[in-house]
């Protein structure tokens, strides 16, 4: 009997977000079927709950006994392993094959086959620097509801992309990022709820002093920006493209935090 892709189980479509989104080996004790794979992206917020948790605890914990500049810093390299730099490899795929100047098919085979390469390790180095400094300019609290509230918050904007565009990967054949099921309402309202709580929580302690304007759609611009590059150049999405539109947006979003306090 065919699965009907609205009754697949919640865990399981949970599981296979953790097992896509990151070097978890949830893989070796949970094989998602076709069904679970197109709805990955309905639990990307929550990702955002582990590798910004991690980093948030991981602040706290070290910076009374090493700075915070260095507890930053091992945030930063704990994420990375967590999610197995899925973030900064999209950004890096991206910004070469801008700079090469690929687009169309020619330009998502070149993202798909990616290898670190100069442009590649440049925007990494900035995107590290750039999250390391804003961060390290704050106190440890807030710096560990930041990173938590910001990875979270940018995953649930950027992973809108799904719901405007085609799987740009799927219309070439290739099939390493699956069409991502558009969220029916009853996904949309967890995946909102997932994605705003933390940056509620942060705008809700710092109210009075953040600039919540900035916060809230200084990402949101970041994602319809990078959603009008992609469309034009690609046609679509993938799991690469999306990665890096939520790198830009956290960056965004913890830039206008250090600004405000």
């Amino acid at each position: 009997m065919k699965t009907d892709i609205n009754q697949t189980n919640f865990a399981c479509r949970m599981l296979t977000s953790f097992m896509r989104f990151t070097s978890l080996p949830v893989g070796k004790v949970f094989t998602p079927s076709a069904a679970y794979e197109v709805r990955a992206m309905e639990f990307w917020p929550l990702v955002g709950w582990l590798s910004g948790g991690i980093c948030a605890g991981a602040i706290m914990l070290l910076s009374p006994w090493l700075g915070l500049p260095v507890a930053v810093g091992i945030a930063m390299a704990l994420r990375c392993c967590v999610l197995g730099m899925r973030n900064e490899t999209g950004a890096a795929a991206l910004f070469s094959t801008i700079v090469n100047r690929k687009t169309g098919q020619e330009g998502l085979e070149r993202m798909e086959k990616y290898a670190f390469d100069a442009p590649g390790a440049l925007i990494t180095i900035v995107a590290w620097g750039a999250l390391w400094w804003t961060l390290s300019t704050m106190d440890a609290p807030s710096a560990a509801i930041t990173i938590l509230a910001a990875d979270t918050y940018t995953r649930m904007v950027s992973g809108q992309a799904i719901q405007f565009m085609p799987c740009a990967t799927a219309r070439i054949g290739i099939g390493t990022t699956p069409p991502y099921a558009k969220l029916s309402t009853m996904a949309g309202v967890i995946y909102f709820v997932v994605g705003i709580i933390p940056i509620a929580v942060l705008l809700w302690i710092g109210s009075g002093n953040l600039r919540w304007d900035l916060i809230i759609f200084g990402p949101c611009l970041v994602m319809y920006f990078m959603y009008l590059l992609t469309w034009r150049r690609f046609g679509g999405y993938t799991d690469k493209t999306i990665a890096a539109m939520q790198l830009a947006a956290e960056l965004v979003c913890c830039a206008f935090v250090a600004m405000s306090v």
